[in-house]
């Protein structure tokens, strides 16, 4: 894959910080932005092969967005 990867972070029910991948199947959690940005750097590199790996990686904020369309 070659372009950019989004992931959509949201705390959860237990305090966790989830993200999750739009157009992927990739999810990962931490306990802190450190921890889950650790997590997500060992979640893209198990998905992608290293010729894959995307030239950027945007994380969003939801509950700093007014709204958010992700495809289904």
């Amino acid at each position: 894959m070659s372009g950019n990867l989004t992931f959509i972070i949201r705390p959860n029910q237990e305090g966790l910080l989830e993200a999750r991948a739009v157009g992927h199947s990739i999810f990962t959690y931490g306990k802190s932005i450190e921890e889950l940005r650790a997590n997500l750097l060992e979640a893209i590199l198990c998905h992608f092969d290293k010729d894959e790996l995307p030239e950027s990686v945007d994380l969003l904020d939801a509950s700093k967005a007014d709204h958010l369309l992700i495809p289904a």
